[in-house]
């Protein structure tokens, strides 16, 4: 009955190993703007495993699954549906898809650079806090 216990007690020491990345890259907690638009920009708040922002019109939100840097991907992304002028609507549209399309995301100084999976640019942020 003992050995039962201890060969129980260890399976469940396996089944709960961290299964985090050996190298998940710099922290992305904070904010984070898109450096390209001047009207209306994007922005992204990281806080651990979740992610939220303005998208151009709607505030968002979604999960984000880090992996062996610079992997990143967004899954499970809502967001409020107030309807804007076209032009936010576009914005938003451009910027929801780019987070679709995210596969890496890389660090450059005070930049985040979003990436898909053949490493073309996406979108680019600047820090804020």
């Amino acid at each position: 009955m003992l050995t039962l216990g201890v060969s129980l007690a260890l399976l469940a020491a396996c089944a709960t190993a961290d299964m985090s990345p050996a190298n998940p890259g710099p922290s992305l907690d904070g904010e984070w703007r898109e450096a390209t638009r001047a009207l209306h920009p994007p922005t992204i708040t990281f806080e651990g495993e979740r992610a939220s922002g303005f998208a151009g019109c709607n505030r968002w939100f979604a999960t984000v699954t880090r992996g062996e840097y610079p992997a990143l991907t967004f899954s499970a992304v809502g967001s409020t549906r107030m309807m804007c002028e076209g032009a936010q609507m576009t914005i938003e549209r451009e910027f929801l898809a780019a987070l679709g399309d995210t596969q890496m995301a890389a660090v450059e100084g005070d930049q985040l650079v979003l990436s898909d999976i053949a490493g073309a640019e996406v979108a680019r942020f600047q820090r804020v806090r």
